[in-house]
């Protein structure tokens, strides 16, 4: 981070956080749309603590995000409508995990990106659900509950963060490393019976995103998808 963007958020009150700091209920300034959220946890899977962050511009709702520790662990992106559904990829083994919360916004909308312990886990769409629709509004809050149970630690995401190795059904990414550097790049290429929808190359840019979310679609309902050749 640049000095003057440093004084900037220093000046606005907007919480930089270069050390993790133990999480405490209550209100604190946070600019979600610049800096992705980081979060520790050491929660057992079956134990049904939970991770739950909302986020507010200048107290008004926004949206939220909840992991709940059960077997398995779930999600819920969204206030009281919406409802925990599992985690289309499999979550790392380890007790100890450090969440990455990330707010993009795209052309196309408002993605909540979830990496856990450097494996994008969630890339979800929240523009056209009708129980995130706040998610538009930019955040400058973030608020820890009493209900909030799991998480211990958080803090900023580094701008020059490396990538997660993200998953295409159908197709293979390259390199397999779990992770990329800042700058570098992923290649996605589609399975023999599948077609690439969006962009190939696939850079790291900052925050640890990718610039480009590409799908491999089937051109028959009959075909498999194949494991990655390493």
């Amino acid at each position: 981070m640049n000095m003057s963007l440093l004084l900037v958020l220093l000046a606005s009150g907007l919480r930089v956080n270069a050390d993790w700091i133990e999480r405490v209920d209550g209100t604190i300034a946070y600019d979600f749309e610049a800096h992705p959220l980081q979060i520790k946890t050491d929660s057992i899977v079956g134990s049904g603590e939970k991770l739950t962050v909302t986020f507010y511009k200048t107290g008004s709702y926004a949206g939220r995000i909840t992991v709940k520790f059960g077997d398995p662990i779930q999600y819920k992106v969204g206030g009281a409508c919406a409802s925990f559904k599992p985690f289309p990829v499999t979550l790392a083994e380890e007790q100890d995990k450090i969440w990455i919360f990330s707010k993009i916004e795209t052309n196309l909308g408002v993605k909540i990106v979830i990496t856990c312990n450097n494996v994008e886990v969630l890339n979800h769409d929240v523009t056209s659900s009708d129980c995130t629709t706040a998610w538009d509004k930019d955040v400058n809050e973030m608020k820890f509950f009493p209900e909030d149970s799991a998480s211990d630690m958080y803090k900023d995401q580094p701008a020059s963060s490396p990538c997660a190795r993200p998953t295409v059904e159908g197709g293979c990414v390259r390199p397999t490393d779990a992770t990329v550097q800042y700058h570098a790049a992923y290649t996605v290429t589609c399975n023999d019976g599948f077609t690439i929808t969006g962009e190939t190359i696939l850079t790291c840019e900052t925050y640890g995103n990718l610039d480009q979310s590409p799908s491999c679609r089937s051109n028959s309902n009959e075909i498999e998808s194949q494991e990655c050749a390493r």
